[in-house]
């Protein structure tokens, strides 16, 4: 038997003008004409990573056939049988619907919905059934994602969230230290001697690496957690380095007829910057670049440089260099240097 999960949000497309929303016109006591009798179920309060199984009755009371053309859930939480589609619901006739809600790692009060669309001739109906309840966490999680933002190489940045157990009694984490990439993470537990719990502080460090290009780095960070329920926890972890010199592309590749085009460059840094010069690291000895400029004569102080450069005078050269100066808050200035990488394709690779 098919099983159709839930979408994060629905959109169905109707004829306006015979379209009905049947369910949402019931009221206890009101008999259902067309639609699911009764629309809604309670399971009342449950626990994590529990599955509510639930059937619900879907009705045809009136004087028309109507056929199944669509079956939806509201989130992936919820799964009912595919099969029902292109079924046929006859006049006076019921249609037992199982739907099976699981908790997962949510928490508190929670609903969920499937959604049947009845065609009939000249018109159409959209049946929906509901589950609701509570759910009853083993844990909750303060800030279940951290996002460090944007940090430049060598910075580092602290991020913390606390898990406080709602069902465990006693140390809820059972690792106290680890260190994945430029994530290192270490936690401490606290026990609160009034609410008879221990919490667990997840203090997580990024430190920025050294990269030529910006980066953005994402991870999940994955807990065991004492629970038999919810054995893992999930907190996400994200951060972006940007270098304080940055220049695109960092390679420029050119084709065996690329000699007589130019090629863009952008030079990008943290402060604000001028371009000295530009040389090639042809075989030869270094070599100055004459500089096209986008909307510039010049190379003014500014963050960003656009400038383009013929791909004739980058005959022969490995590499380009990018001089530049950087100003400091305080009027002082550095030198700098970004530099691209220069490959080019022969015939036999450009023909591949």
């Amino acid at each position: 038997m098919g099983i159709v999960v839930a979408l994060t949000c629905i959109v169905v497309i109707v004829d306006r003008k015979a379209n009905h929303r049947h369910n949402e016109s019931y009221a206890p006591g009101t008999p259902v004409v067309l639609g699911f009798d009764p629309p809604s179920f309670d399971f009342g309060t449950v626990p994590q990573a529990h599955r509510v199984e639930h059937t619900f009755r879907l009705v045809n009371r009136g004087t028309n056939d109507v056929s199944i053309t669509l079956v939806r859930a509201s989130c992936l939480c919820t799964v009912v049988a595919t099969d029902f589609v292109g079924r046929d619901l006859r006049a006076d006739e019921e249609l037992l619907v199982p739907v099976t809600f699981d908790s997962g790692q949510r928490e508190g009060s929670t609903e969920s919905s499937v959604l049947f669309v009845l065609d009939y001739p000249g018109g159409r109906y959209q049946a929906e059934a509901t589950l609701r309840g509570r759910v009853d966490p083993e844990f909750f999680v303060e800030r279940p994602a951290l996002d460090f933002g944007i940090l430049y190489p060598g910075q580092s940045a602290t991020q913390t969230t606390v898990l406080r157990p709602e069902r465990l009694s006693g140390a809820p984490l059972t690792h106290t230290q680890m260190n994945f990439g430029p994530f290192q993470v270490l936690v401490t537990h606290q026990t609160d001697a009034r609410e008879k719990r221990t919490n667990a502080t997840i203090t997580v460090v990024f430190s920025a690496p050294p990269l030529r290009q910006r980066e953005l780095f994402t991870s999940p960070l994955r807990l065991q957690t004492l629970s038999q329920r919810v054995p893992q926890v999930e907190i996400a972890l994200k951060a972006e380095v940007v270098p304080e010199v940055e220049i695109t592309p960092d390679l420029l590749v050119l084709g065996p007829n690329d000699g007589s085009g130019e090629s863009r460059f952008t030079v990008r840094t943290r402060r604000a910057s001028r371009i000295i010069r530009a040389l090639t690291q042809p075989p030869q000895g270094p070599k100055s670049v004459p500089l096209n400029w986008n909307d510039q004569e010049d190379s003014d102080w500014d963050l960003t440089h656009g400038f383009y450069v013929l791909n004739s005078a980058l005959a022969d050269a490995a590499q380009i260099d990018v001089e530049l100066e950087i100003r400091h808050g305080t009027g002082e200035t550095e030198a700098r240097l970004a530099s691209a990488q220069i490959k080019r394709l022969n015939d036999n690779i450009n023909n591949e």
